[in-house]
């Protein structure tokens, strides 16, 4: 409530846009209806999008994402030759979360997904709350996959304020659709300091370099239009908090690694602020076999700072390089 109430006040006319909001949530969820598809399968009903020509490669998102966020993880991928396939996780949007709640099932769930769809084996990239799926995906179905990318592994346990952030708004079951609405009217008139405020939560670079990371990010179309997009893909948080609230469950949990035999990518910033105990000397040594590509003045929002289109053509090259 908080959160509203200074909106309201850094936005005097944001009282008079409360009876667009409605609207504005419905056609959201109309166009997420209308842009995806929803498939039986064995573990129950999955949202998906499939596009592309080539190889197929697998995208699962973040927390507080959907299939929107995959597709945007992946639009690089589609212009290089490569088929996504997009799916909702258990507990966002339509796919319920009843399909598989710990990361195992989670895991044998994208499984069913693949079959249901008749497709032959996969490359999969996890990032953030997608990553332990992805990886247990790998693990415990080898035949389904022919690569493996984890993406910001971080989240664990003593990453803890960032998730008290998505835990408070998560307690706000009322109005968190429409915290997220005057956001996105404030975001409309004061994009600078949105992305000012947002991308201090990611990172622990110092306070020149963070900086210059906000200032490359607005300068530059490409990563601004990013930015704005993976913030447009967590809206509306409704049909997302039963996920949101699962994976902030399971990221407690998942504390080990195996090394899955699969051909592994880890990417990973360097000043990721969530991931402080899955520094890279710990992801060398819990994947022996991976190649690791850190990120230099990035966060956990790799996709945002200067490196973002070196390590994008190494993932473009190590995925090329390991395709049936």
């Amino acid at each position: 409530m908080v959160f509203i109430l200074l909106l309201t006040l850094l936005l005097p006319s944001a009282t008079d846009y409360f009876e667009a909001f409605f609207p504005w949530k419905e056609r959201l969820i109309h166009q997420l209806d209308s842009e995806s598809q929803v498939i039986k399968t064995t573990k129950g009903p999955i949202e998906y999008v499939l596009k592309g020509k080539g190889p197929v490669v697998l995208l699962l998102h973040g927390g507080g994402g959907g299939f929107d966020q995959g597709l945007l993880m992946g639009e690089g991928l589609e212009k290089a030759g490569f088929t996504l396939l997009a799916p909702s996780r258990p507990g966002y949007l339509r796919t319920p979360l009843s399909v598989g709640q710990t990361i195992q099932e989670q895991a044998d769930a994208m499984a069913a997904l693949i079959e249901a769809l008749h497709l032959p084996k996969v490359a999969v990239i996890g990032f953030s709350a997608g990553a332990p799926v992805a990886h247990e995906l790998a693990a415990r179905h080898p035949n389904d996959v022919w690569a493996l990318v984890l993406e910001s592994i971080g989240g664990e346990r003593k990453a803890k304020w960032t998730y008290k952030i998505l835990n408070q708004l998560l307690r706000l079951n009322s109005t968190n659709d429409l915290s997220l609405w005057l956001f996105y009217l404030s975001f409309r008139e004061y994009p600078y300091a949105a992305v000012e405020g947002l991308l201090d939560l990611d990172t622990n670079l110092p306070k020149e370099a963070r900086k210059k990371r906000k200032e490359y990010v607005m300068t530059h179309p490409r990563q601004f239009r990013f930015f704005k997009h993976f913030l447009f893909s967590m809206m509306p948080i409704s049909p997302r908090a039963a996920g949101m609230r699962n994976d902030l469950a399971n990221l407690r949990r998942w504390d080990h690694f195996t090394s899955p035999k699969t051909p592994t990518l880890v990417i990973q910033a360097k000043n990721d602020r969530n991931a402080s105990l899955l520094d890279l000397e710990r992801i060398k040594r819990d994947f022996p076999q991976a190649k690791i590509v850190p990120v230099e003045d990035s966060g956990h929002l790799i996709w945002l700072g200067k490196e973002a289109a070196k390590w994008e053509n190494r993932l473009i090259d190590f995925l090329k390089a390991n395709a049936p």
